[in-house]
């Protein structure tokens, strides 16, 4: 019988820890990573927003207004 392999968020803890200013299990963590996959599509952002190094990305290809208003966004949108 072959075994299934268990999916790893992108996301690790640390960086949806930046996001979202609360320590996160794995289910969290693919919850900011499905979040920041919907931000990429819905307004055509570069995909490494939602990779590996996503905190870093966002500031590197969004203005510092913009990344406030994502992370406020993100931030009240997170649930508890």
């Amino acid at each position: 019988m072959e075994k299934f392999k268990t999916e790893k968020p992108v996301i690790s803890s640390g960086v949806a820890k930046k996001f979202v200013e609360k320590s996160c299990d794995t289910s969290q963590r693919f919850w900011v990573q499905k979040w920041l996959e919907n931000l990429v599509q819905s307004n055509s952002y570069p995909p490494q927003i939602c990779g590996k190094d996503a905190f870093s990305s966002l500031h590197k290809f969004l203005s510092p207004e913009d990344c406030q208003k994502v992370l406020e966004k993100i931030r009240s949108e997170f649930p508890n």
